[in-house]
């Protein structure tokens, strides 16, 4: 199991705000990459099924992504090649949204998403990738993760 990663909110700026929930007695806000229950079990994971051919259509409607309390919820997505998003700025504060490829780091999209507001984008991936990480620009302890699927399933 990976250690947390753990960011020192003093290091970006709007603490006030970020600080307000999810960090530790030192300020910090750490982000597990795998959270299992004391049974054992998984949270924020995707299952998928291969080699559906037919069945029932993708839903039409777009991810919805939220920033709140610095923070972008939910934490995984599951998303289709040139999926549509939308990102609901709760905060106060402006946020930046950069969506890595992961399996190459390559940047896909980079979207300011002013106080406030909703910002809308588009993700294409690269053919054969299937894992993308969107992080913000300006407080890198926000982060949501996305994988492609195939089929609704």
């Amino acid at each position: 199991m990976p250690y947390p990663r753990i960011y020192h909110l003093i290091l970006f700026p709007n603490i006030d705000m970020c600080a307000e929930v999810d960090t530790d007695d030192e300020m910090n806000r750490v982000l597990e990459d795998f959270k299992v229950s004391p049974d054992g079990g998984l949270k924020d994971v995707v299952v998928t099924l291969k080699h559906v051919d037919a069945g029932k259509p993708f839903n039409k409607e777009p991810i919805n992504i939220t920033a709140e309390n610095c923070k972008f919820l939910p934490d995984v997505n599951v998303i289709r090649q040139g999926e549509s998003f939308k990102i609901d700025n709760i905060d106060a504060v402006m946020h930046n949204s950069q969506v890595y490829q992961k399996e190459r780091g390559k940047i896909l999209l980079n979207i300011p998403i002013p106080a406030e507001e909703v910002s809308d984008g588009k993700i294409t991936f690269k053919r054969k990738y299937k894992i993308m990480q969107m992080i913000c620009g300006m407080h890198e302890f926000m982060q949501t993760w996305g994988y492609r699927v195939q089929n609704p399933y």
